[in-house]
């Protein structure tokens, strides 16, 4: 599967990861909820990762390597690796 790209957001009070497509993605939203950053923005998915590394950031934008895909609203993802993009 081709890599993913997009900003990876760790949902506060919760386990639960997303990554955002978004280019237009504003990192003040950072603290709102699943629901209303689905409101804002079409590209969201789950991420389904073991481990995630420790130079990976809430709001920062990652490259992700991705084994397969569940069709779920939203999507979620079975990730294989995590690589920050520096902006």
């Amino acid at each position: 599967m081709e890599p993913l790209q997009g900003y990876i957001v760790f949902l506060k009070e919760t386990d639960i990861t997303i990554l955002i497509r978004d280019e237009n993605f504003n990192i003040q939203d950072i603290d709102l909820p699943l629901k209303e950053l689905q409101d804002r923005y079409n590209d969201i998915m789950i991420l389904i990762v073991d481990k995630i590394p420790k130079d990976i950031i809430s709001g920062g934008k990652v490259k992700l390597g991705v084994s397969k895909i569940l069709e779920s609203d939203p999507p979620k993802v079975f990730v294989t690796k995590i690589v920050r993009i520096d902006a």
